[in-house]
């Protein structure tokens, strides 16, 4: 014990690892490729490349980028894997060669400025061709038996534009071409002269900015995707003969092609793809950004929330098992009522929504719960009292039953909106956080406020310790503070985070550690007494929303505004306790409701849980599900 203790004090921190990793933004070009093999298919996720086993949906994560992965590429073989990140101003963008095989670094270099905008394998996995961003404009070709830099060049030059994408040759290993914003250029690798040959390619008055290229097998027609939504045509004009690798006379745009309207145009005029066309593929599908939950005493499922939907996935499998669909709102904050049986959502809409777990049906819905949007969700253990926040700054009191939801008192003490909620072990107190700059304990029993703490800061989380005698708050000013909940003083502030503000925090439930998480997208998992930080978690691409514990501790879940959840592994020194009998008990009835569900196609058996609206003077009308 005294061992571990020094090693915080000393400032050892350790990486949180990744159980798995649930999303994918698309915001990558080309991200999403598809092993030779079949078996696989490969996608970049804030700065991990993720390896996805189709038939056993194993994931496989490759760490070592520093920042976003920005591009990414398969070798032909399937033996090799590159990948290429962005950078902050002013530092240089790595690029790593994986192998597939042993999922370990093979070579790396930092030659680019600022950012990779793509890159490529040669045809016969000799080359690696990679290109920089607007700051950079410069070529890389390596040497992948040797790990070494063969030669570089700029891309664009004179009153060319910017190059955005790279494409490999099929017969012609040492060739490439470049295109991006008014550029288009065919390209040959001298290696022994180490240096690498262009000629333009002859557009004319035609000008556009290319998205996306592909190639036929003898290198004989490119065509071009492009951002005014026409396919170009180019005719490459190499030689027949393969080791000859310039082309004999100047490529050529040959055509430009357009979608064919079925209404008749006028005369002169031309239907184009509306939104251009990015991708000669299917479109990438997007999750919304998400809020994490979980299930008290079940950890074997956990909910996420955000725009149309919510949705209820499976921890072992990682696959979704629910998905609750409400058009055109949002949800700001979603917990499952401690006995497992109704999901609790807050909507900017105003309104309150209960679902069932299992069929997702409409149990009830307060309508009107705030004016200008539910911000804040928080339930007793009983299940009869439901507190909620709204961005008006109120904080309401509901009386909740299957059959009547009323509200019982309303606390106009907060001046911005509710950010978050929570209710103390006992059921007679609660906490409040707002953007006002001010967290109020509320005494529940009596209705009215029993402490308030001031900050100068914009608080936008808040917790309870388990024993209930202190409140942990994080806000805008990156700091963690420790208060007394007796009479409100502060404790401990520590510094949360160096760049951003803390959105998130989650206290486990013995009390020994806590995480967070920021706009500075690092989760830190913290040692509660001492005050330090034991373990971080790299790889969210967008501000961290939620973090959380599971209820067995083995697991934190956090998700991020670009639709991502990861799923990392809690250090087992900090794994206490085993579910109780009670629990287990639980969880075995609700995975036998969950067999015969999805087994039998049966309708979920709901039992005094009749499916209602009412708003808040406690009127309620029968929804038909």
């Amino acid at each position: 014990m005294s061992n571990e203790k020094d090693d915080l004090l000393s400032g050892n921190v350790e990486d949180l690892e990744i159980k798995g990793i649930i999303g994918f933004d698309g915001t990558t070009i080309n991200g999403l490729i598809i092993h030779p093999d079949g078996k696989h298919f490969i996608y970049p996720l804030g700065n991990k490349v993720t390896i996805h086993e189709v038939h056993t949906k194993v994931q496989y994560f490759l760490s070592g980028h520093t920042n976003t992965v920005s591009a990414i590429d398969v070798s032909r073989s399937g033996k090799y894997i590159a990948s290429g990140q962005i950078n902050h101003i002013g530092f240089k963008a790595r690029v790593i060669v994986w192998d597939f095989e042993t999922r370990r670094i093979l070579s790396r270099h930092e030659l680019h400025k600022v950012r990779v905008e793509a890159v490529s394998f040669s045809s016969n996995d000799a080359y690696l061709f990679s290109l920089g961003g607007r700051d950079c404009g410069s070529v890389i070709v390596w040497d992948l038996a040797r790990g070494q830099v063969v030669c570089g060049t700029t891309v664009a030059h004179g009153i060319q534009g910017e190059a955005s994408t790279l494409l490999s040759m099929n017969r012609r290993s040492p060739c490439f071409m470049t295109a991006g914003d008014n550029h288009l250029a065919v390209w040959s690798v001298n290696k022994e002269a180490r240096k690498v040959n262009g000629l333009d390619v002859s557009t004319g008055k035609l000008k556009r900015s290319v998205l996306c290229m592909d190639v036929n097998e003898r290198d004989e027609i490119c065509y071009c995707g492009t951002a005014t939504g026409d396919i170009l045509k180019i005719k490459l004009n190499y030689h027949h003969d393969i080791d000859i690798l310039m082309p004999i006379k100047l490529p050529i745009i040959v055509g430009c092609f357009t979608r064919i309207s079925k209404k008749k145009l006028p005369v002169g005029k031309v239907d184009l793809y509306s939104l251009g066309a990015p991708e000669m593929a299917p479109s990438n599908y997007k999750l919304d950004p998400t809020v994490a939950n979980r299930l008290i005493d079940f950890s074997e499922v956990f909910a996420t929330a955000g725009k149309n939907s919510v949705r209820v996935w499976s921890m072992k499998t990682l696959q979704e098992l629910l998905r609750i669909r409400v058009q055109n709102f949002s949800a700001s904050s979603v917990i499952f009522s401690h006995d497992g049986k109704s999901i609790l959502t807050a909507w900017n809409d105003g309104i309150i929504r209960s679902f069932t777990p299992l069929t997702g049906k409409l149990i009830y819905a307060i309508l009107n719960a705030h004016n200008k949007g539910v911000s804040a969700l928080a339930t007793t253990h009983e299940g009869d009292i439901l507190l909620s926040g709204g961005c008006e700054g109120q904080v309401r009191i509901w009386s909740v039953t299957p059959y009547r939801q009323q509200l019982v008192c309303n606390l106009t003490e907060h001046n911005a909106p509710v950010s978050a909620i929570d209710i103390n072990k006992a059921g007679t107190e609660a906490v409040s956080a707002s953007t006002d700059g001010t967290c109020i304990i509320w005494d529940l029993v009596r209705q009215c406020r029993r402490q308030i703490l001031f900050g100068t800061t914009l608080f936008m989380c808040a917790r309870y310790y388990p024993t209930d005698l202190q409140i942990l708050t994080g806000g805008s000013d990156r700091k963690l503070s420790y208060w007394e909940v007796l009479d409100g003083s502060l404790v401990r502030e520590i510094e949360g985070s160096q760049s951003g503000a803390i959105n998130t925090l989650d206290i486990s439930q013995d009390g020994s550690v806590f995480v967070t998480g920021g706009n500075d997208q690092i989760v830190k998992l913290w040692n509660y007494q001492e005050g330090i930080t034991t373990h971080v978690g790299m790889g969210h691409s967008a501000v961290i929303t939620s973090a959380q514990f599971s209820p067995d501790q083995k697991y934190i879940i956090t998700a991020s505004a670009s639709g991502s959840i990861f799923i990392w592994n809690c250090p087992i020194k900090f794994i206490k306790n085993k579910p109780q009998e009670k629990a287990s008990e639980e969880s075995e009835t609700v995975k036998e409701k969950k067999t015969e569900t999805t087994d039998d196609h049966k309708e979920e058996v709901i039992q005094n849980l009749p499916s209602a609206r009412s708003d808040k003077n406690g009127k309620r009308d029968q929804m038909t599900p």
